[in-house]
C-alpha cells in the first residue's frame, strides 16, 4: 500500500514540474540608450518619457544628465516619446553639481512642440541607440 502512494506522489510531482514550464513566457524586453542635444551642445538635465502608442508595454522615462540617458527592460513595440528640459544654473562657486543647492532653481528650456506632445517611436531591439536633436 505504502509503495502504491510513493507511486503516486512520485507520478504526481513529475506532472507538476512538467507543467511549470508551460505558462507564458515573459516579453522580450530590451535596453536603449541615446544623447539628448540642444544643437551642438548636449542637454545639461531632462527627462525622456515613453508612453505606449497601443502596444503592449507599460510607460517608461529616464532622466537625462550630461546629454544621456538610459532606459532598461522596455519592451518593443510603439511609443510616443516625450522630452522635458531643463537648463542648469550654475551654483555660488560656479560649478554646477547635483550635490550641491543651486543659488536660483533650474530654469526650462524651450523644446519644440513636436517632442512636448509625442514624437512617434518604435522600439525593435535593433536600435541600441536613439538620439535626438531638440534643436530640430
Amino acid at each position: 500500500m505504502t509503495e502504491f502512494i510513493s507511486r503516486r506522489s512520485l507520478i504526481g510531482a513529475a506532472a507538476v514540474l512538467a507543467l511549470c514550464g508551460c505558462g507564458e513566457s515573459k516579453p522580450p524586453v530590451h535596453t536603449i540608450a541615446g544623447s539628448v542635444t540642444l544643437g551642438p551642445k548636449p542637454l545639461d538635465f531632462g527627462v525622456v518619457r515613453f508612453t505606449p502608442d497601443g502596444g503592449p508595454g507599460g510607460p517608461q522615462a529616464a532622466n537625462v544628465k550630461d546629454g544621456k540617458y538610459s532606459v532598461a527592460s522596455i519592451q518593443p513595440g510603439k511609443y510616443k516619446l516625450t522630452i522635458e528640459a531643463m537648463a542648469a544654473i550654475p551654483v555660488a562657486d560656479g560649478s554646477v553639481s547635483s550635490d550641491v543647492k543651486p543659488t536660483k532653481p533650474s530654469v526650462p528650456v524651450t523644446v519644440p512642440e513636436k517632442y512636448r506632445t509625442g514624437v512617434p517611436v518604435e522600439i525593435t531591439g535593433n536600435n541600441p541607440a536613439l538620439d535626438f536633436d531638440l534643436s530640430k
